[in-house]
């Protein structure tokens, strides 16, 4: 395992996309719909673990967490929309 002590943040961020996404561009490339996808899967992911951790244990709390970060979506799904139709 690599020594993460001495390392920069985004030191440890290169080294990880470098384990898991070797893929460099030369240039910034927007994601296909499959990629966005599944990066945003991965995101929402961390942020239900985070708020698993946050919840400390108590599972009723959790809960009530997941289900606001589902109103915080649709939210912010409608203000895209919304946005977009102006």
């Amino acid at each position: 395992m690599t020594e993460t002590k001495n390392k920069t943040p985004y030191e440890m961020v290169a080294a990880f996309h470098d384990i898991f996404d070797p893929r460099k561009s030369p240039q910034p490339t927007a994601f296909d719909f499959q990629e966005a996808l599944f990066r945003a899967d991965f995101k929402v992911e961390e942020l239900v673990e985070f708020l698993y951790a946050a919840a400390a244990g108590d599972h009723r709390l959790f809960d009530q967490q997941v289900e606001a970060l589902h109103e915080a979506i649709d939210r912010a799904q409608a203000k895209v929309l919304q946005k977009k139709s102006q």
